[in-house]
């Protein structure tokens, strides 16, 4: 059964370089391979609107609508006095429903697939002009994200800012998560807490998947650099940015202490937003954004994942897993994704911990080359994104016939 979908996204999910736009992304080239014929709205926000378009036509009938959706610190003050969580207000435009509802006119999809709560709002115009089913894809549980951010905060302002959003947040997500016909979580972890605050909520769990090319990269039968640490992720996100710099202030220099040659590679855009201590400056290596990111890692012996903050499933822990890379990660780091401390991957939450297993690979890592096989094993059987795409069309072809 062929189907004709209209998915809603609040980005352009190309480059797919961020763990948001490989899950957006993933899952609508899986499915544009499948046979199904796709059309795709987002926020064209700050990409590049030729190449945006290009590169989506491959796979969809793309309509990038050109509105910006930035953080405004005006905004955001002026959001304590309104109702709606401030991440969700910049989401809601009159340029993406008009465009929707035009196309409607002349469209008749079999199923509308909304990405992340932020664009869930849509659903109220949606219900009035057609009779679908509609389903809401839930990346993360976002009330949790911004809930443990409010717990990392240090000055006062900011935690009765966070907490005052994330009530209004949990409230937004779970009201309106209940209208849907169906909420797919990214994990049974976030299912359980979605759930806890509204068991009306008609949820189902399908994770993200990855790339089955990269499957065919064996990082662990690589040289490795000595004492080569290195991290990937867009430093705009606050969680990123947050368990990065708490492990370069509290973590790095115990390293340094006991392996003077430590370096740490830090991947990704913004870089500069992290804040080197002078006495490390010369272990820490601000690669930034780089076109061919694998090959660049190949010869880099271990991966941190020091999060604190997030929900969801980290797309880059999958994908640096299936390429056999050996990963260091806090628990909230590989949330959502069934591995086993030192059978697929090492797990550490404290500074002391972190310290003691860094230090045990950096004296022999031949020693775990057999966690790095098993890893890529483990995510090759279970999140290939043919297998997701394949169970979210089914879900799809369900729906409809119960509608």
């Amino acid at each position: 059964m062929k189907l004709k979908i209209l998915q809603i996204s609040p980005q352009v999910p190309v480059p797919p370089v961020d763990g948001g736009k490989i899950s957006i992304f993933g899952l609508l080239k899986a499915l544009a391979e499948r046979g199904h014929s796709i059309d795709f709205f987002c926020y064209r926000k700050h990409s590049d609107y030729n190449y945006s378009y290009n590169e989506l036509s491959k796979f969809c009938n793309p309509r990038i609508i050109d509105v910006q959706t930035d953080n405004n610190v005006f905004k955001a003050f002026v959001n304590l006095f309104k109702k709606l969580p401030y991440n969700v207000s910049k989401f809601i435009r009159p340029e993406m429903w008009y465009a929707i509802k035009e196309y409607l006119k002349d469209n008749n999809p079999d199923i509308v697939h909304i990405d992340h709560i932020h664009m869930s709002w849509l659903i109220d115009h949606l219900r009035n002009v057609i009779d679908k089913p509609i389903v809401l894809r839930e990346h993360n549980f976002e009330s949790d994200i911004i809930y443990r951010y409010y717990l990392n905060q240090r000055n006062p302002i900011s935690r009765m800012y966070f907490l005052k959003q994330y009530q209004r947040l949990l409230k937004f997500e779970t009201t309106y998560a209940e209208k849907f016909d169906r909420v797919v979580m990214i994990s049974d972890v976030d299912e359980l807490k979605i759930l806890k605050f509204n068991n009306n909520i008609k949820t189902t769990i399908i994770p993200a998947g990855v790339d089955n090319n990269l499957f065919q990269i064996k990082a662990y039968n690589h040289n490795k650099i000595p004492f080569s640490l290195f991290h990937i992720g867009d430093l705009e996100w606050k969680p990123n940015l947050d368990g990065l710099q708490w492990f370069v202030d509290e973590i790095l220099p115990l390293i340094v202490k006991n392996f003077p040659k430590t370096q740490l590679f830090v991947y990704g855009k913004n870089t500069e937003k992290l804040i080197i201590p002078s006495e490390l400056k010369k272990n820490v290596v601000k690669s930034g954004f780089v076109l061919n990111l694998w090959n660049e890692l190949l010869d880099k012996q271990i991966g941190i994942v020091p999060l604190r903050i997030g929900s969801g499933i980290r797309i880059k822990v999958l994908e640096l897993l299936a390429q056999g890379h050996l990963v260091v990660s806090t628990e909230i780091g590989k949330e959502g994704i069934p591995i086993v401390d030192r059978k697929h991957y090492l797990n550490a939450n404290k500074p002391e911990t972190f310290v003691e297993k860094i230090s045990n690979v950096f004296k022999d890592f031949n020693d775990y080359k057999t966690i790095c096989f098993n890893a890529q094993e483990f995510i090759k059987q279970n999140y290939a994104w043919s297998n997701v795409a394949e169970k979210f069309e089914s879900l799809y072809v369900k729906l409809i016939n119960n509608k």
